[in-house]
């Protein structure tokens, strides 16, 4: 079998979980499994597996790719975050042993986030918050980073976003209501109030885009700041019709007929102005979580690359915290009723009246297939990926107690 026909079977699996029909999924998958000619292809299977919740195949071919290629800190990672633990088994013994050897500051990040895990699964406190705080000090040390800059960032947004300039711009945007924004910390439940709202027969889940950002972006090239650009630039159509143009190409191949669509990119927060001025009509959620539970899941937890950089110092995590509260005060202060506040534990305690009030909001009827969220086959390529795939629990809630005599900056920022 050659190259091609494997990118044939995972061009197939796709379509298959794109269409709603995972068996078809499956099925390609498990012909890609077996005609596989690199680990890195297993690798692919992998990951199309866990992103749409198959976990007992993801597994199984986990396993072979660690038979192939042994003694990966990430596959372990991988392996810690998808399954939990009760007992000391020859997993976590093989994980302990790889500890024991890695001397790369990155593995010894990564395998202290699978290990942090394990003794969490395995109630061991002490043991485990040691195992984060040294991933977190050793993952830090790769990145630069500053919370000042961010400090700035924050700051130069609420004095170019005032009352004068939202009036100023007042109807001047696209009316287009088509957008849904959903905005906040990461790990604050923004994945399942996604998958709620792309369980609706309308909405189309978008993921994490990029382009607003890169709107702000370019209008900072081209003028040295947001506030520069706006100051000589008052025709904003084209700027909505940059954002929304590659969208509604993807919903005509991908959406299925579906009007409306959800824009996970959390940082959005910090452009909320931004996107009120481009679209007057667009709808813009905020996911909240307790805060002490929110920032320490964030501290246990890996990013990609340079993302979330502010995350892997509990110093640095408080600062960002600071501003995030004060940049969405700004906009409720701001803009009152432009954002809705969707509370994860409210959500998780009551949930049909908290997914009525959020379908009302986004001006969408309500469909009873929400409440089945964890069934709506699309990819999930965030680490929240195991969650969404099942009914709302309350496990997670108040987590963070445990931790509480290690995380005072945390609890400090959550106080003050």
């Amino acid at each position: 079998m050659t190259d091609t026909t494997f990118d044939q079977l995972m061009e197939h699996a796709r379509q298959g979980y794109a269409r709603a029909r995972p068996d078809e999924a499956i099925a390609a998958l498990s012909k890609a499994t077996l005609i596989a000619q690199s680990v890195a292809q297993l690798r692919e299977v992998y990951r199309t597996h866990r992103r749409f919740g198959r976990f007992e195949h993801a597994l199984a071919v986990l396993r072979e790719i660690m038979m192939r290629e042994p003694g990966i800190a990430s596959d372990y990672l991988q392996l810690a975050l998808t399954f939990g633990f009760t007992e000391i088994n020859d997993d976590v013994r093989a994980m302990l042993a790889l500890d024991e050897r890695a001397t790369e500051p990155k593995d010894r990040a990564v395998l202290g986030f699978a290990l942090g895990k394990v003794f969490q699964d395995l109630g061991e406190i002490d043991r485990s918050f040691a195992y984060y705080a040294r991933a977190n000090a050793e993952h830090r040390r790769t990145l630069t980073y500053s919370i000042d800059d961010a400090a700035a960032e924050i700051d130069a947004t609420i004095r170019t976003f005032d009352a004068d300039l939202m009036r100023r711009f007042e109807g001047k945007g696209d009316p287009e209501a088509s957008p849904i924004f959903i905005v906040g910390l990461p790990r604050s439940g923004s994945t399942l109030t996604e998958q709620i709202l792309a369980t609706h027969q309308d909405v189309y889940g978008g993921g994490e885009m990029h382009l607003m950002g890169s709107v702000a972006g370019t209008m900072r090239q081209q003028a040295g700041s947001v506030a520069a650009f706006l100051a000589t630039n008052p025709d904003l159509r084209p700027w909505a019709n940059a954002y929304l143009s590659p969208v509604l190409d993807a919903l005509r191949i991908d959406g299925r007929g579906k009007s409306r669509f959800t824009d996970k990119q959390l940082d959005n927060f910090k452009r909320i102005g931004l996107i009120k001025l481009l679209f007057p009509r667009a709808r813009i959620i905020r996911c909240l979580r307790d805060p002490l539970d929110n920032l320490f899941t964030i501290f246990r937890r890996p990013f990609g690359g340079n993302n979330v950089a502010y995350s892997y110092d509990q110093q640095e995590l408080a600062a960002y915290y600071r501003l995030y509260r004060k940049m969405m005060a700004h906009w409720h202060d701001l803009l009152p009723g432009a954002v809705l506040d969707v509370s994860y534990e409210q959500l998780v305690a009551d949930p049909e009246p908290s997914m009525r009030r959020l379908l009302d909001f986004c001006g969408l009827d309500w469909d009873p297939a929400c409440l089945e969220f964890h069934r709506t086959e699309r990819g999930i390529p965030t680490n929240s990926f195991a969650q969404v795939r099942q009914p709302l629990y309350a496990d997670s809630i108040g987590m963070a107690q445990a931790y509480r005599p290690f995380i005072a900056p945390l609890v400090a920022a959550v106080a003050g």
